[in-house]
């Protein structure tokens, strides 16, 4: 079994979803990371657990934060029935996300 190796990584902080409800009253930690093997860019927010890839540094943060609103929008709509993991994710989204 090879091991998948993301080679170069790039620290830089997201400051606008680019949605037109939604913005961030902070900015995301997010590493830019080249996976050599797929020959494409992955935009990974830690502090979220999500991430987004694509060809190009932009097109893989447009899909990060396509992922973001996305998983804000869905937490907001359960977040009377969410699990203890969920709960905290959407604790931390309510407080970086603004509607």
């Amino acid at each position: 079994m090879t091991e998948h190796v993301l080679s170069g990584s790039k620290p830089l902080l997201l400051y606008s979803l680019h949605h037109p409800q939604l913005s961030l009253a902070e900015p995301l930690a997010v590493s830019l990371e080249f996976d050599a093997e797929a020959d494409q860019v992955v935009a990974i927010a830690y502090d979220l657990n999500l991430f987004g890839y694509r060809k190009s540094e932009w097109e893989a943060l447009s899909d990060l934060r396509q992922t973001v609103v996305d998983l804000y929008c869905q937490l907001q709509e359960s977040q009377n029935r969410l699990g203890k993991e969920a709960t905290a994710i959407w604790k931390y989204l309510s407080q970086v996300v603004q509607s």
